[in-house]
């Protein structure tokens, strides 16, 4: 795994604008700002990509989804398509606790003021 690079904030908007989620993302910033309930980095990563999931059921989003996961996990996005679904689970796990909880909030902090801008434009 390596560390969330400014391409993947790119490939992360590209997902949100697939699935239409641009006000859980907002959600989930302000919920990494303040640590509401005294969550997790665990359990914040977790509701984030089943969030995703959850919203992924155009063939459009599916592809945007692989694509960003490929960025931080160095996997290709084809390799991720066809992973055994329990060896997917483990590795979407491993990404979560991977990523530490500042550098989430800053990604967030980015894709969010990024998704207002394009909303304004």
């Amino acid at each position: 795994m390596r560390k969330l690079k400014s391409t993947d904030l790119f490939a992360a908007l590209r997902v949100v604008r697939a699935i239409g989620i641009k006000e859980e993302v907002v959600a989930l910033a302000t919920t990494l700002n303040a640590r509401k309930g005294g969550k997790t980095q665990e359990e914040v990563g977790t509701e984030l990509i089943l969030g995703l999931l959850a919203n992924c059921g155009e063939k459009g989003a599916e592809n945007a989804f692989y694509e960003f996961l490929s960025g931080p996990t160095e996997i290709a996005p084809e390799e991720l398509r066809e992973m055994d679904l329990m060896t997917f689970a483990n590795l979407v796990k491993e990404l979560v606790v991977s990523v530490d909880i500042e550098a989430w909030r800053d990604f967030f902090h980015s894709l969010v003021a990024a998704l207002k801008l394009n909303l304004s434009t």
